[in-house]
């Protein structure tokens, strides 16, 4: 039979080969992935009512603009009006050339006017559903924390919802 020989290892060696284990080891263990969730906020908006909110506010918020609106545009038309029969009655083409011009400068701030209320009706709703994400953000971070998630974004806009401050962004 052949003889087997055995094989010794030098305690400096042996210490060698652990702490090479050892530092390999805390490189995968370190280099941990984030734990990441994920949350549908038109879900959640539909299920606590807020999407029915919103839809209500909305709409009250619109015909609040169209009244606003209607009214402007009556004032214009009134003034208009005026103005032609002022200009009917002008007896130079330069008086006419001044209310041509005055009616235009009027007609261009009416349209402004309604370019703002416009964009004020969608500040309004901006701003309700920043409310309600401003709301909703303390929640969002409790279940995370709880559930360890390192990073909570929303599935419909991709927008981060919560970030444990422990994730490097700048290594993703």
């Amino acid at each position: 039979m052949a003889e087997r020989k055995r094989l010794r290892i030098q305690p400096a060696d042996l210490l060698y080969l652990v702490a090479l284990v050892c530092l390999v080891a805390g490189v995968f263990l370190a280099a941990r992935r984030s734990k990441v969730g994920v949350v549908d906020f038109a879900k959640v908006a539909a299920e606590v009512g807020f999407e029915e909110q919103l839809a209500l506010n909305s709409v009250r918020w619109r015909n609040e603009a169209a009244a606003k609106s209607q009214e402007l545009v009556a004032e214009f038309q009134e003034t208009r009006i005026a103005l032609q029969e002022e200009m009917a009655s002008a007896g130079t083409e330069d008086e006419k050339t001044e209310f041509q011009v005055d009616l235009a400068a009027r007609q261009r701030r009416l349209e402004g006017s309604l370019r703002q209320i416009s964009r004020e009706i969608v500040e309004q709703g901006q701003q309700q559903v920043m409310e309600f994400r401003k709301r909703l953000s303390p929640i969002i971070a409790d279940i995370a924390r709880k559930k360890r998630m390192d990073i909570v974004v929303d599935s419909s806009s991709s927008s981060m919802l919560y970030c444990n401050g422990k994730v490097d962004m700048t290594a993703a």
